[in-house]
């Protein structure tokens, strides 16, 4: 394997703009899907965490 070569799909951290790191959950990996496919893929909204690591902020009343 080439020393360059990247190990995917894998968990990822994400670091937001404030500086805070978000975990998306095990079923959310890297290279992170487009929310809408990964919704319609699972079969349900994502968790909180997999729009938070694509920088989407949920209303409180949301997931």
């Amino acid at each position: 394997m080439h020393p360059n070569q990247r190990y995917l799909p894998r968990l990822a951290t994400t670091k937001l703009p404030d500086g805070t790191l978000v975990s998306p959950p095990l079923e959310d990996l890297d290279p992170l899907l487009p929310i809408d496919k990964l919704e319609e893929y699972l079969g349900y909204k994502p968790h909180r965490d997999s729009f938070r690591a694509r920088g989407i902020e949920l209303k409180s009343d949301e997931n």
